[in-house]
């Protein structure tokens, strides 16, 4: 345990939370299990293991360090919660010399900063790959990215989050829709998840409902078939796939 323990306190002081965290703030760590691997210089750690700050919460059933190289991987489902911002997916590699994570599988991402959208509805994005680094604020999601926020819904095949400027920007094949029936498509678009304003740019095609207030609703005697839906143009929703990273030694998903 001598050996041991020296090798897990320098590992714990690369997780991204603790390098988030001010000098001098608390950090625990827990897990049913530990070992050390001395030749490879790995710390593994082995069921629920939770690592905790005055700012963030990180969850994942195995962990496991290169103290030489600072990499770290976690691998069953990973969680980080904390100042707002909750963020899932099954696997994450993080280099911390470079302060940039990669959550890979399914990942989903929950932010209530800001003062969201309808009824003050959180910003929500999901997608096959999320980058994040912590270090300047912002993160990219990759492979079939959606963005939730209220009644407003957003499709790309690229999404770079800014965390302080609560901005979005989307890439490739973009599509924005609103409750309202209200849609347009797009090469980029940006939308500003404080102000709720959306702007797009290259090859921008939209439909608008408009209402005609002095025209009197008409009402059918009988029920007949429903209006024609107006034709949308093509929108091809063509989804790049993200190779996962390679399976630890001796560990199942």
């Amino acid at each position: 345990m001598k050996r041991i323990l020296p090798f897990l306190i320098g590992a714990t002081l690369l997780l991204p939370a603790v390098q988030a965290a001010p000098k001098g703030k608390e950090v625990q760590m827990y897990s049913k299990k530990l070992d050390f691997d001395e030749k490879h210089k790995k710390v593994r750690l082995i069921g629920d293991v939770k690592i905790t700050t005055d700012k963030y919460t990180m969850t994942a059933p195995y962990a496991e360090f290169f103290t030489d190289k600072k990499i770290g991987e976690f691998q069953g489902g990973v969680k980080i919660t904390g100042e707002g911002t909750t963020v899932t997916g099954k696997r994450m590699k993080v280099f911390y010399e470079d302060q940039r994570a990669v959550l890979s599988g399914n990942v989903k991402m929950v932010s209530t900063k800001g003062p969201g959208g309808k009824d003050g509805a959180p910003t929500i994005m999901t997608g096959n790959e999320l980058e994040y680094q912590w270090g300047k604020g912002y993160g990219e999601a990759r492979g079939g990215v959606k963005v939730d926020q209220g009644d407003r819904h957003a499709f790309c095949d690229k999404a770079t989050y800014y965390r302080d400027q609560q901005m979005v920007y989307m890439q490739g094949n973009v599509r924005v829709e609103r409750g309202d029936g209200d849609w347009l498509t797009s090469e980029r678009a940006r939308m500003n998840l404080a102000t709720n304003v959306i702007e797009a740019d290259g090859g921008v095609t939209a439909r608008t409902l408009l209402e005609d207030k002095n025209k009197p609703k008409q009402v059918p005697a009988s029920p007949g078939p429903a209006d024609p839906v107006p034709m949308e143009p093509p929108f091809p929703m063509a989804v790049p796939t993200t190779a996962p990273p390679p399976r630890l030694p001796g560990v199942d998903e």
